[in-house]
């Protein structure tokens, strides 16, 4: 009796284990399916989700107030410290720290562009408290310059300066 009993212990304790990994497993893949997938799969919805807000706030024009909600989507697609979006008039929206920067969005706004070029820029002392350099990239409408997107950052490096420039473009 007391080799049945042990017999009867043991597949018990088998039987659990298996239970156990079973559910384990289970709750694993559900919870994988929840998910977005990979790390590059998630950047990539998450920089989609930040443009279709982005273009949805742009709709009604630069002038609107919807440019307002669409620079705070911008700054965070383009991880800079501050956006500003202009117009022929001057700056139509800051995100960031940048108030004391109006002038210099209202003087980068008044140099014409070469074509479509993005233009990187220092920004004057005066302006600034830290080192900062402003990448300006114009929005073109019907082959006209209608805007720019200036993107504000500690440092100046080409995946930025690309960026700012592919954001104009749809903007």
């Amino acid at each position: 009796m007391g080799t049945s009993t042990l017999i009867a212990a043991i597949a018990g304790a088998l039987v659990g284990g298996l239970l156990t990994l079973t559910v384990v497993a289970a709750l694993r893949f559900a919870r994988g399916s929840r998910e977005l997938g990979s790390d590059g799969e998630q950047a990539t919805y998450r920089t989609l989700h930040l443009a279709s807000r982005a273009a949805e706030n742009l709709r009604g024009g630069l002038a609107d107030e919807g440019a307002v909600r669409a620079a705070r989507h911008l700054r965070t697609l383009l991880a800079c410290d501050i956006l500003a979006i202009a117009d022929a008039r001057g700056a139509v929206a800051i995100d960031g720290p940048g108030e004391s920067l109006r002038e210099f969005v209202a003087s980068v706004v008044a140099e014409p562009f070469d074509g479509a070029r993005t233009r990187v820029l220092p920004v004057p002392v005066e302006a600034r408290v830290a080192t900062l350099w402003a990448i300006a990239a114009p929005i073109i409408v019907d082959g006209a310059v209608a805007g720019v997107v200036i993107a504000f950052a500690g440092s100046r490096h080409a995946p930025m300066v690309r960026a700012t420039g592919e954001v104009a473009g749809w903007v």
